[in-house]
C-alpha cells in the first residue's frame, strides 16, 4: 500500500495536482490553466463546461519531479 498523499487545487483560473511523498518530498505535479467565467463583472467562477463534466479528461498528466 502506497502512502502518497495527491493533493489537489481547483481555483478560479487553474487547476493543479501535487503528489508527495510520506515525507513531503515532491513526486510529480501538474497544473492546467483555464479562463474562468466572469458573470455580473465582479463575481467568478470555473466554467461549467469545464472537461464536460468529465474531471478526469480535464486533468493535466502529472510529471515526475
Amino acid at each position: 500500500m502506497s502512502s502518497d498523499i495527491l493533493a489537489i487545487d481547483v481555483g478560479t483560473s487553474a487547476l493543479k495536482l501535487r503528489v508527495v511523498g510520506p515525507q513531503l518530498d515532491r513526486r510529480a505535479e501538474a497544473q492546467r490553466a483555464y479562463a474562468p467565467h466572469i458573470y455580473n463583472r465582479v463575481k467568478a467562477d470555473i466554467y461549467p463546461r469545464l472537461g464536460g463534466g468529465r474531471p478526469a479528461s480535464a486533468a493535466p498528466r502529472c510529471q515526475p519531479t
